[in-house]
């Protein structure tokens, strides 16, 4: 009986600790966003397809108008209420997409999340612009 005893409270002991473990892990969770001249996408858990989305977790920004190719963006950055992260000096890609290193995104992002903001600052033909988008839980 005392054996048995023993192996239910280990079991129970057990089971608490990983659910302690757990809890301050995020789970994997999927923010998309458009405004008029940029679409993104925000995602804190483990990519499926790596050759579509090469880092996981990942910010994709695409940008919707006609010449990728004259856009430079100056400064980015995403914002939720548990803190921000950003760059800039970034050139898009010739589908007028970019994808940084995003590994800081389990500071930005917990369960409680329901939006981000992201800012983007970009020369366009040597003209400044700026949009903001806010990116919701999908």
């Amino acid at each position: 009986m005392k054996k048995f005893s023993f192996n239910v409270i280990a079991f129970v002991a057990l089971v608490t600790l990983f659910a302690a473990c757990n809890s301050g892990k995020n789970e994997d969770l999927l923010f998309k966003g458009e405004g008029e001249n940029w679409e993104s996408e925000v995602y804190t858990g483990k990519v499926i397809e790596p050759e579509v989305k090469e880092n996981e977790p990942y910010l994709y920004v695409k940008f919707k108008g006609e010449d990728p190719g004259s856009v430079k963006i100056t400064e980015y950055k995403l914002e939720s209420s548990e803190g921000s992260w950003g760059g800039g000096g970034k050139i898009l890609d010739k589908q007028g997409q970019f994808i940084p290193k995003f590994e800081e995104e389990h500071a930005l992002v917990t369960s409680e999340t329901d939006e981000m903001t992201l800012s983007i600052k970009w020369l366009e033909e040597e003209e400044q612009n700026k949009e903001v988008m806010i990116i919701e839980k999908k």
